[in-house]
Order: structure tokens, then C-alpha cells, then sequence
């Protein structure tokens, strides 16, 4: 059966001729096999011990452009917070306006995934921002410059020591990164869809749940699951069909320009899900078009 006959027969079944409370129980059982509520940014904080005053010098570093080389790129020129926590780009722009190699992940629950960036680099947060601020293209800096920025900058040198009030040389590279982490880990982003998962199966409309059959009929959930719909495993680009080189070039190869493993050809972290008005959003689309066609 062909995607989109597949996708037509699920869509026929559900809303026109199945009960409501049918599909709607359905959905939810397949949803709290699947995915989890999001937890709360306070405890995620206790988990890896960061402090207040650590997100507090974390959220001035993460929009403050004096932190890279140039003074011109903060972490926000990238991962803009009122876009989703990215930048819209195919790929991101950096020192002299080169351009990166591929895209800017969110930053939104970010904290959640178990690796960061599109080849699964860095094990987490604070190793994904220091590969940002010591990456030629991007920030440019290196610890010597980095530490030089912070100690000429009086606020701060009182804000980390602050927030590193143990540490004999506050200021530095991995501090830096703790810090903005620590910032970045509050960026979680519960949504009707959570309180769905959690019970509520009021919670979303009927539009919504229809999408989210249609998510589970097409495979979506066997990458994109847990807590963060995705970001928790590494999957090939091809798993279904082997794509051409137009969508799939052969110069980046993901995992495996890190690992140098043949066997990781095209293998990249399964990016999570998110909206930031609501995770909700993520089945509606193409539902509500099928819906309407076979049901007006």
C-alpha cells in the first residue's frame, strides 16, 4: 500500500467512522506508551546540580555578543528564542558570514537529548557550547581569549564568582559553558500536549489527536518518541528508502566523520520535536487536510 493510501485509510477509519471516545482512547494509549510529560525546568536544575545564580549568569552570557571574538555572535544570533530556538536557516551564519555546515538545532529541551548536535558530538550541554565558542566559524574564541574577555569585564567577574563561589579561578571555558547549560536547561516547554499524555484527554483538539494517529500510522514514533519526542537515539538517513545524493550528500556523512566507523555512514542523532507555542501543533498540519477531504 502506497504512503498516501495508507495515510487515506487511517484517516477514513478514524474520524468519520469510529466514535470520538474511540479514537480519542485509542490515541492516548498509544501516546503514554510512546511519550512522557516533560518535566519541570526546577528539576532538571537539582538533577545536575545548578544553581540559581549560575542560570542567572548563564542567561547574560547566552545573548551577550561580546562573547565571541569579534563581539559580533552571541548564542542567540543562532538559537533565537522568539523563533523556536533556532534561526530558520538551512544552515547558520557565522564569523565573516560564513556559512556552517548544516543546520542550528533548538535549544528548546534540548537539555533532554542524550547527545548534541546532528552528528552526536558532544554528550552534552556544556561540551555543545564550548565546541560553539572555540569553533572557528562560529565564536571563534579561544580559552586564552575567552578568559581575557571575562576578567575585562568587571559585572562579570562578581557573576561568576558568584556562581562558582568554590572554585580558586572562577572564570573560564568550562564555567563559561556550565553556566549558559545551566541557563538553556529552563528552556523546557510544557504544552497542552503534555497535560494530554499526562491524563487529560480533554486537553487536545480532535484535530490534534487525528494528526497524532496519523503520526503513529506512518512510523513517526519509532524515532521520535519519549519524553522529548526524539533526541534520545541515532538513526540512518535512509532507514525507509535509500534517498538520492540530492537529499542526502555524500560529503556529510554524520556520525561517522566523528567516530571514523564505515558502519556510521549517514547515521544521525533523531532530532526531538518542537513547537514552541505548543507541542501540540506537531500532528495537525497534514491531518487537518486529509481529514477535511474525506470528511466534508
Amino acid at each position: 500500500m502506497s504512503k498516501s493510501a495508507f495515510v487515506g485509510a487511517a484517516l477514513f477509519a478514524f474520524p468519520c467512522l469510529a466514535s470520538e471516545a474511540v479514537l480519542i482512547q485509542q490515541v492516548y494509549d498509544q501516546a503514554t506508551a510512546y511519550f512522557a510529560p516533560l518535566p519541570t525546568p526546577q528539576e532538571l536544575l537539582l538533577e545536575n546540580d545548578y544553581s540559581a545564580d549560575m542560570v542567572d549568569l548563564g542567561r547574560h552570557l547566552f545573548f551577550d555578543a561580546r562573547m565571541s571574538e569579534a563581539e559580533d555572535i552571541s548564542c542567540a544570533s543562532c538559537h533565537d528564542l522568539t523563533l523556536g530556538g533556532s534561526d530558520g536557516r538551512p544552515t547558520s551564519i557565522g564569523r565573516d558570514d560564513r556559512f556552517g555546515a548544516r543546520n542550528a538545532p533548538t535549544v528548546l529541551n534540548a537539555a533532554l537529548n542524550i547527545d548534541q548536535f546532528w552528528d552526536a558530538r558532544a554528550p552534552n550541554l556544556v561540551e555543545q557550547v564550548k565546541g560553539h565558542v572555540l569553533n572557528p566559524i562560529d565564536m571563534a574564541h579561544t580559552q586564552a581569549s575567552l578568559f581575557q574577555t571575562l576578567q575585562d569585564i568587571p559585572g562579570y567577574v562578581l557573576r561568576f564568582n558568584s556562581a562558582f563561589p568554590n572554585d580558586a579561578e572562577p572564570l573560564g571555558l568550562n564555567n563559561f559553558a556550565t553556566a549558559v547549560a545551566a541557563f538553556e536547561t529552563t528552556l523546557i516547554t510544557p504544552s497542552r500536549f503534555d497535560a494530554f499524555v499526562a491524563g487529560d484527554t480533554s486537553a487536545l483538539t480532535l484535530d490534534e489527536i487525528f494528526g497524532m494517529q496519523v503520526f503513529f500510522d506512518l512510523g513517526c514514533a519509532e524515532c521520535h518518541n519519549g519524553v522529548n519526542l526524539g533526541g534520545n537515539s541515532q538513526n540512518y538517513f535512509g532507514i525507509v528508502a535509500e534517498p538520492s545524493n540530492t537529499h542526502r550528500p555524500k560529503d556529510d556523512t554524520g556520525v561517522s566523520a566523528v567516530t571514523g566507523n564505515i558502519h556510521d555512514e549517514y547515521l544521525f542523532g533523531s532530532h526531538h520535536c518542537e513547537i514552541s507555542q505548543s507541542r501540540a501543533l506537531i500532528f495537525i498540519q497534514e491531518a487537518q487536510i486529509h481529514w477535511r477531504r474525506l470528511c466534508k
